[in-house]
């Protein structure tokens, strides 16, 4: 009986050092991506608008599947309405950094964060 409760001890501290190492890694992750330039707004895969993060931009996008009201304001992006079914796009967060994205799938829009600082590479594989 000593035995098996030693076994289950010894798992129990092995996923708690497995979850606070993915922790570490996550926190490093998010708090080292770059802040962006450019906002792109992409409807069905092609790029409609482009804008400066520095711009302050209040907007309606039309689409033929329905409309969003993308905000930019002190270099973040958001979308403050939609008309489409579910509003995932609204309750998403406002982004800002290189790579982020807002989707909105029912209209098929895309709007993402690029022009900010690559990430330095960190391993290549051949």
């Amino acid at each position: 009986m000593q035995h098996k409760n030693s076994i289950i001890r010894n798992d129990i501290f092995l996923i708690l050092v497995l979850l606070l190492l993915s922790a570490a890694g996550f926190t490093i992750l998010l708090f080292t991506r770059h802040a962006g330039k450019n906002v792109e707004v992409f409807v069905d895969g092609q790029m409609l608008y482009s804008y400066s993060l520095s711009d302050t931009v209040n907007e309606v996008i039309n689409t033929k599947w329905g409309e969003n009201h993308l905000v930019i304001e002190e270099g973040k992006v958001f979308i403050l309405e939609a008309d489409c079914p579910d509003k995932l796009c609204v309750r998403q967060k406002e982004i800002d950094k290189n790579g982020e994205s807002i989707v909105c799938l029912p209209h098929k829009l895309v709007v993402s964060v690029t022009g900010g600082e690559e990430r330095e590479i960190d391993a290549i594989t051949k």
